[in-house]
């Protein structure tokens, strides 16, 4: 009997706080951004009267209700238009992010923001909205104008995604370096271009200088009157830094004794190599890059063999087996094959995106500029020939299977069916045998094909670790093949030549890969409304134009495929930084024009007719990114439409484009309403109101039949 007492009370507790919900959801129907709330029962515990057997249930009495939790109704409201510029609806998932006077960070998307005297985007109580600003890349002609631009050549190949620092190179192979220097100290960057040029920096200046002399005689640098001799460093002397474009090293001068006057052997000399990772491992299948994005990546391997990498400040992750999916954020990332690495390897690089042109320009009788990054496939044709270690001690016939009577034929034919092709005999006492290094076959291949067709290896440059052999052609046209083949002494293919593709069946092929003239004009005027830019085939050669052709007409253009088209200008561009938003406008002016696109991209000018000026870095581009999280039903409700994370809902994924797989848009001018429907609340409160009721009629009933019991006395 006291057991049902306790149930209708329970009933009565669990329906009162179901009450509270349901009253909260109707007081906030029209709270901008709010999400309903639901009350979960579930029964409390069982007292056991009998146990089940074999022919028998169990026997149980419940002990009432309990409430098992108030879960989050996330699902998205409707958007309501404002007409307000600075009202800020998310259309699909994810979150805003704000920050409080005490750095404390909410997450929000009640999108009701205006721009304070200091110029900070900040909700209505005084919460900044935190966003990512940058310098925009660009560049301008001499004079400050530039209506028409002949890029007089198709896109060319670019560097692979990733930069390698701080890999060592082996200081056997350098000789004779010298350094003199008077209380000085100096870091120098040595580089080479992919077209083999070679220039060199001082601490890290942004003016590069030609080397002269990289053929084997001593280079001498002059360091305001100090001096640095590179010694021995070409064909003849050791390590042949042309061979490798994009082979990179740094090195650092110090006065050690104060005497004003000293020569020492420098050995902390470091190369790196533009899109290759040492040891052959392979970064392909970058995905969700944008412009301005960077990730610093690092990667080693311990001692017990196993693989770990790391992104920027993040944990360090195991890939199991040596390789697998390095993930950057929720839909960045990007495939690691590190099989290969040894023992104690170690390396730091940063993945950014190098394949994006980026147009501005105004639009016709407009005046108003729209900037817009189009992104380009880098062209691509190579033939692998496989893996092997070419430490520059073995011959060919050692490592790929050449000897004596074997032709390696490469073949560069066009589209229309016209061959250039190259046959390289290895023969006893001639040019090529068998018992010739590798670097002699890559000097006879560059030779041969007057540089048209090159050998070169995707691995650690001075050829003392596992190399892909890779042969290229020097440019790269839409049609084009590059066929590579071993014959043997009979003219049949030889299948045992090489060990990558051509080893099956003797030869392989590649095919032109990438955006030709005619898909980079389509791209380019898709957005033409937006650039102010035109593009057009002007003789074979790609022609961008500014729509408005008036005095004031301009058209910038930049990014890091403006190079592959041969633009040349000053450019300059910085990556993105995570800040509060907040601009900088000179003082009595105010934002006249401000324009949100549904990307974050946040476009302006100010009352002087100047562009938009954000944080104290005087950048001129800002994003409004999104947040989500692992688990968003868990989050920690806070007053004023606020979010914070909690254990439940695990941390915050990093910034993330709007509209980018698996975020909402940024609507202007929009806001989201309430998700609480009042047809369900007026239905659940009946509901709710019933089971109070019968839960209340326990009490009563029982305590009737107590009073029943107790009167059995009488």
């Amino acid at each position: 009997m006291i057991r049902s007492l306790f149930s209708g009370i329970s009933g009565m507790e669990n329906h009162q706080t179901r009450m509270d919900v349901i009253g909260n959801n109707i007081s906030n129907v029209n709270t901008t951004g709010y999400k309903a709330m639901r009350a979960n029962f579930q029964d409390a515990l069982y007292q056991t009267i009998r146990s089940g057997g074999e022919s028998t249930n169990p026997t149980q009495v419940g002990l009432g209700s309990t409430l098992s939790g108030i879960s989050n109704d996330m699902s998205q409201g409707t958007l309501k238009n404002s007409g307000r510029t600075l009202d800020l609806a998310l259309n699909g998932n994810g979150f805003l992010k704000v920050l409080n006077n005490a750095d404390q960070a909410f997450y929000t998307r009640g999108g009701t923001f205006h721009i304070d005297p200091n110029g900070s985007m900040v909700d209505a109580d005084g919460n900044n909205l935190y966003g990512q600003t940058w310098a925009t890349a660009k560049t301008t002609s001499s004079t400050g104008k530039i209506t028409e631009v002949d890029t007089s050549k198709e896109p060319v190949s670019s560097p692979l995604y990733s930069d390698i620092a701080s890999t060592t190179l082996d200081t056997s192979q350098i000789t004779g370096l010298t350094v003199t220097n008077d209380n000085s100290s100096y870091t120098i960057d040595l580089f080479v271009n992919k077209d083999g040029g070679v220039k060199w920096s001082k601490d890290g200046g942004a003016t590069w200088s030609d080397v002269t002399d990289a053929s084997g005689n001593d280079v001498t640098f002059d360091l305001n009157g100090d001096t640095i001799t590179l010694a021995g460093w070409g064909s003849t002397g050791g390590q042949n830094i042309t061979a490798d474009t994009g082979a990179q090293i740094q090195f650092k001068i110090e006065d050690t004794d104060s005497t004003g006057s000293v020569t020492e052997s420098v050995t902390n000399l470091k190369y790196n190599t533009m899109g290759t990772l040492h040891a052959t491992t392979a970064v392909s299948n970058i995905t969700g890059l944008e412009e301005g994005d960077s990730y610093d990546v690092q990667v080693m391997k311990q001692s017990n063999d196993l693989v770990y990498t790391k992104v920027g400040s993040g944990s360090w992750q195991k890939l199991d087996g040596g390789a697998g999916t390095v993930k950057i954020t929720a839909d960045k990332s990007f495939d690691l094959d590190a099989a290969t690495l040894k023992n104690g390897d170690a390396f730091q690089f940063n993945i950014s995106p190098r394949d994006s042109l980026i147009l501005k320009g105004s639009k016709l009788g407009s005046g108003t500029t729209e900037e817009k990054s189009i992104k380009i496939n880098p062209a691509s044709l190579t033939v692998d020939a496989g893996t092997y270690k070419t430490d520059g001690s073995e011959d060919i016939k050692s490592v790929f299977n050449l000897e004596n009577s074997d032709q390696l034929v490469l073949t560069y034919e066009n589209a229309q069916g016209e061959q250039d092709s190259y046959t390289l005999d290895i023969q006893s006492g001639g040019t090529i045998s068998e018992s010739s290094k590798v670097s002699e076959l890559r000097n006879e291949i560059n030779s041969k094909t007057n540089g048209q067709i090159t050998m070169n290896f995707n691995g650690t440059p001075n050829g003392n670790g596992d190399e892909k052999v890779l042969f290229r052609p020097s440019e790269y046209k839409e049609g084009y093949t590059l066929i590579a083949e071993v014959l043997d002494s009979s003219g049949n293919y030889k299948t045992g030549a090489f060990k990558g593709e051509i080893n099956d069946n003797g030869h392989a092929s590649s095919t032109f890969s990438g955006d030709n003239l005619e898909s980079i004009i389509r791209k380019v005027n898709e957005y033409s409304d937006y650039t102010g830019v035109t593009a057009s085939e002007v003789e074979g050669n790609l022609r961008l134009s500014s729509l408005d052709k008036t005095e004031n007409g301009t058209m910038s253009i930049s990014g890091s495929a403006a190079s592959l088209f041969g633009v040349s200008g000053d450019f300059s561009a910085s990556t993105a930084v995570n800040r509060r938003l907040k601009l900088n406008l000179p003082p009595n002016t105010s934002v006249d024009d401000l324009n949100i696109q549904p990307n974050g991209m946040i476009r302006g000018e100010d009352s002087e007719g100047g562009s938009l000026v954000w944080s104290e870095n005087g950048h001129d581009g800002a994003r409004i990114p999104l947040y989500n999280f692992e688990n968003e039903e868990g989050l920690q409700r806070k007053a004023k439409n606020l979010y914070q994370e909690s254990t439940s809902s695990g941390e915050p994924t990093d910034p993330n484009v709007a509209g980018s797989t698996g975020f909402g848009t940024v609507q202007s001018g929009y806001l989201e309403m309430s998700n609480v429907e009042l047809t369900d609340e007026f239905t659940n409160m009946i509901t709710t109101q019933r089971g109070y009721q019968a839960s209340s009629r326990i009490i009563t009933v029982s305590d009737a039949m107590m009073k029943e019991l107790i009167n059995l006395k009488r």
